[in-house]
């Protein structure tokens, strides 16, 4: 059974590469209240907060998102992040994941404009969690397989010992 299991494993795993030949990656720009869709997602970037936390500030893109039926998803917060011993900006990528794909978010940049537009990456990356789900099933296959032991062998290892004992006691 562990031999199945890990060849699952691999089908699983191959799936979930396989599937980010059908990746879609998008720069789109976004004012406040504005909504764009991408792929089967409505992204609506609401405004940018700034906070300080520990000692790095923290500027942050405030995105909705919703499905194509309008279902609120959740609220994703791609940030840049300023350190004040670094000389460039630290990204903090937002994740919405799923088992079917994962939504990513990157801030790349406020436009300064007076209309207060942000331009974000996007990537939706489909089956990448099948992915990761095939690492615990190949993990029990592996398991399965080093302590499982047939009956048949452990019959023939019986037999073998009491054929060694045998000859032990004869020569």
């Amino acid at each position: 059974y562990g031999g199945f299991l890990i060849h699952f494993g691999a089908v699983l795993m191959f799936l979930g590469f396989a599937g980010t030949f059908f990746s879609l990656e998008r720069d789109i720009t976004l004012e406040p209240g504005s909504s764009r869709q991408i792929g089967d997602y409505r992204l609506e970037f609401q405004n940018v907060s700034e906070f300080q936390l520990g000692n790095a500030r923290h500027r942050a893109a405030i995105i909705e998102v919703f499905d194509n039926e309008g279902n609120f998803l959740e609220v994703m917060k791609p940030a840049k992040s300023f350190y004040p011993t670094q000389p460039q900006p630290l990204t903090e990528v937002a994740i919405l994941r799923s088992f079917m794909e994962d939504l990513y978010l990157i801030f790349s940049s406020e436009n300064g404009d007076e209309k207060g537009s942000v331009t974000l990456r996007v990537y939706i990356n489909p089956l990448i969690g099948w992915a990761w789900m095939a690492l615990p099933v190949f993990t029990l296959g592996v398991g399965i397989s080093l302590t499982y032991r047939p009956k048949s062998l452990l019959t023939r290892e019986t037999i073998l010992k009491e054929r060694y004992i045998a000859a032990q006691e004869v020569g």
